[in-house]
């Protein structure tokens, strides 16, 4: 609301898609200052899956933390710091906008609870766009949130966030 696409007839659809594990490492690299343990890089990755917002709340937030502090090594607890301070927070720009916009405007609601419940949506339609949209992926014949982020902030926040 408002349909964009009946005032911009001329657009372009730009699919930005998931980082590789390989152009993770470059963002995480681009602030050269800062050494990051394998674990923290490892687990960076894992937790995103290479989603470019996530990720750069998140190095954003080590390298600010990093320049108060004058800590030039990351370790797993400034991973976990940063985390608890982006985007395990309610208000985090990238799952609530998911949640409170996406998911509530096009009714994909029910079909995010049923995959929290372990089960597959009933709503195909909803299914399709959750996965077209790579939120959801199928592994190992079962429909899974892709990014294990998203899937903790619903467990969260969901009933709390309208």
């Amino acid at each position: 609301a408002p349909n964009w696409n009946e005032y911009f007839v001329q657009k372009e659809v730009l699919r930005v898609g998931y980082l590789q594990p390989a152009d993770t490492e470059l963002l995480i690299n681009a602030y050269p200052a800062l050494t990051y343990e394998t674990e923290v890089r490892q687990r960076l990755y894992e937790q995103t899956q290479g989603h470019p917002a996530m990720l750069q709340i998140v190095l954003h937030k080590i390298v600010e933390t990093a320049n108060l502090t004058r800590k030039t090594h990351i370790d797993l607890p400034d991973l976990e710091k940063a985390l608890s301070e982006t985007l395990y927070q309610q208000d985090n720009n990238v799952v609530d906008i998911f949640w409170t916009q996406f998911c509530k405007n096009r009714g994909l609601r029910p079909a995010v609870l049923e995959l929290l419940a372990g089960k597959t949506p009933t709503d195909e339609k909803a299914l399709f766009q959750l996965t077209e949209h790579e939120f959801v992926i199928e592994r190992e014949g079962k429909f899974v949130f892709r990014v294990p982020l998203f899937e903790t902030w619903l467990r969260k926040y969901s009933k709390f966030v309208d």
